[in-house]
């Protein structure tokens, strides 16, 4: 087996995201459905050793229709499911010449086959599997651009088939309705590879094959590999954006609540300590001694302060319904006429 691998489309997506300790960029390709993994069967051969008519150019010796049948065996392909797109086939070595021209009808099928390679029933029915799939039907183009071992002559399917090799061996399934006339195909005979036909030569409705052979065509399938959707490579990367931002947000979130500062609070202090401060003063310096410790008990002191109004005495009665745990903070920031200062500090 040989496979050659591409991408043939895809998005990269760029990510940034930035947070306080930085940014951060996540590149992402998000596939189409376009990576390929393009299998050769057999393997390692080239154009193969033989040159071959069989099941399209049977014309050139004047068959007027065909049934064509070959085993790929599945060693060829790994062991994963792989979605089959199309084939490609090469010119034999010595056929150089260029052609190109329309079959005019030709179906193809593929299917999962239980028939051993070297061992397909020359009754076309008992190799045929339950999830055969018409891949093609109708006029046929093909064309070469007559290079050996370039696998110009592509056949692109209307309906992909998905295959899993460990289910069977893999039958392509070919009937030629008509005659037609191309190049002669890459062909490989050995005993013991991966391939094997049966053919009934010049009869596409016969129930059997005439020609029995160990002969198989070069092939390339053209194979999509399973890629994560863009949108689900989106949404994976958005969420791990979000987790890291959220990671962030805990970290520093103990420093949201950040003291007032004193400039602040200070371009409103009173000249003379024997003159109470405003409260809006008081609860500012309150803020500043709290700290995240307590945050926002001084905002809640004055609003609590606005409504109760500045009649009680020096708002002790407004600390005191408040419950707040740090009251002896608040008293001791009133500064009377008639008195020092309070003690001070946190409880």
């Amino acid at each position: 087996m040989r496979v050659a691998q591409s991408l043939r489309g895809g998005v990269l997506l760029l990510f940034l995201a930035c947070i306080p300790a930085g940014c951060i960029g996540v590149a992402i390709i998000a596939a189409t459905g376009t990576a390929s993994a393009n299998v050769f069967s057999p393997g390692g051969v080239g154009a193969g050793n033989i040159n071959n008519i069989y099941p399209f150019d049977i014309g050139d010796i004047g068959l007027s229709s065909q049934r064509y049948q070959q085993v790929y065996g599945s060693s060829d392909f790994g062991s994963s499911p792989i979605t089959i797109t199309g084939l490609a086939f090469t010119p034999a070595t010595g056929f150089t010449a260029p052609f190109s021209s329309v079959l005019p009808n030709v179906d193809i099928s593929l299917s999962t086959t239980a028939a051993p390679v070297d061992g397909l029933s020359s009754t076309f029915a008992a190799n045929v599997g339950a999830d055969s799939t018409l891949v093609f039907g109708g006029p046929l183009p093909l064309s070469s651009a007559g290079i050996p071992g370039v696998f110009d002559m592509v056949i692109p399917f209307t309906t992909p088939f998905t295959y899993d090799p460990e289910r069977g061996n893999l039958l392509l399934d070919v009937e030629n309705f008509a005659d037609g006339t191309t190049t002669h195909f890459g062909t490989e005979l050995a005993s013991g590879d991966t391939v094997s036909r049966v053919v009934a030569d010049n009869d596409v409705n016969s129930p059997t094959a005439f020609t029995v052979d160990t002969a198989g065509l070069v092939t390339e399938f053209v194979t999509v590999v399973p890629e994560p959707s863009s949108i689900a490579a989106l949404g994976t990367a958005i969420a791990g954006l979000a987790l890291l931002r959220r990671r962030r947000k805990r970290r520093v979130a103990p420093n949201l609540h950040r003291p007032r500062s004193a400039s602040r609070c200070s371009a409103a202090r009173p000249a003379s300590r024997s003159v109470r401060p405003p409260f809006a003063q008081i609860a500012c310096n309150l803020d500043q001694r709290a700290g995240s410790s307590r945050p926002g008990l001084g905002r809640r002191l004055n609003e609590h302060y606005k409504r109760e109004g500045p009649d009680r005495e020096h708002a002790g009665h407004s600390v005191a319904s408040l419950a707040l745990p740090s009251a002896i903070v608040y008293h001791s920031m009133f500064q009377t006429a008639s008195g020092p200062p309070q003690a001070s500090g946190l409880m």
